[in-house]
């Protein structure tokens, strides 16, 4: 039946091809008669842009002479006007050509597209012919297998389709099994996050009042600081002020530089205005306002 079917086929394949064939035939007739026209056209129209640009001529000379007779110039008008209906035509054939030509170009794209699926249709009614060649070179052959042979293939068969079977048994078992372990791992899971959260309010609470506990003894320390800076402004008889922000100023006199100071672990550092480079490092509040009632001498 599929053969029978095949033929037919074939058999209708072959006229379709004739009949693409056909066409082609008749769109390449029409094509060249296209072109032949259009390139005629062409030269009328070429010709007639060469009138034009004569007559166009023309009246550029005969404008260019100041005294022009009545007569002379109703004829530049009637050329004007000539000129003018015919410049009006060939735009309007210059306008009908370009379409056309974009219409011929259309047209061949649309031929072309057909033309390539015609040469795939081809390609396909060539398979099916080498197919078609193939099934009767077949049916004239014997049957490769005997019907014992065609009983071991589904003795064969059968033995793999229970050894499958087994095999889907035992991935059944193992699949329960490890689903079992995936929900006693979920289980850990959740009460990790439980613990998690019962003791996450903990952590934060003891965070915030271990943050609240070094605020107050920053506090307590740059109060320190400053008192004690008053303390050697008092002793010394020199003005010292604080930025808040660890640094100190102090000037000796008017006319005296403006030294720096902040606390480096257990000593003090000071700065010459801006200088990055100490230019003394004191351990205690004496060396301190010695070193300023020196430079204050």
């Amino acid at each position: 039946m599929d053969l029978e079917r095949l033929k037919e086929i074939h058999v209708e394949s072959k006229i379709h091809l004739e009949e693409i064939e056909h066409r082609k035939e008749n769109a390449e007739i029409q094509i060249d008669t296209l072109l032949k026209q259009e390139k005629e056209y062409f030269s009328k129209l070429k010709f007639s842009l060469i009138e034009v640009e004569t007559k166009q001529r023309f009246l550029n000379t005969l404008l260019e002479k100041k005294v022009l007779a009545e007569e002379d110039r109703k004829e530049v008008d009637r050329l004007k006007a000539e000129l003018k209906s015919e410049k009006t035509l060939c735009e309007e054939q210059h306008r009908k050509a370009k379409d056309a030509i974009g219409e011929l170009a259309t047209k061949y794209e649309t031929y072309r597209a057909k033309e390539t699926q015609n040469e795939h249709r081809l390609a396909e009614i060539e398979q099916t012919t080498r197919l078609l060649a193939e099934l009767k070179e077949r049916d004239g052959m014997e049957l490769e297998h005997t019907l014992d042979d065609l009983e071991k293939i589904n003795s064969d068969q059968t033995d793999k389709i229970k050894q499958l079977r087994h095999r889907l048994e035992a991935a059944e078992t193992e699949t329960v099994s490890l689903g079992e372990e995936a929900r006693g791992k979920q289980e850990h899971c959740r009460i990790l996050e439980e613990a998690k959260e019962k003791y996450k309010a903990q952590i934060e609470k003891m965070t915030a009042e271990r943050t609240k506990e070094e605020k107050s003894e920053l506090k307590q320390i740059k109060n320190w600081i400053v008192t004690a800076t008053k303390l050697v402004g008092t002793i010394s008889g020199i003005n010292i002020s604080s930025d808040g922000n660890g640094w100190f100023s102090a000037k000796i006199s008017a006319k005296s530089d403006l030294y720096r100071f902040r606390l480096d672990g257990d000593s003090v550092r000071l700065h010459l205005q801006d200088s990055p480079q100490p230019v003394a490092k004191i351990k205690t509040i004496e060396e301190l306002s010695s070193f300023l009632r020196r430079q204050q001498a």
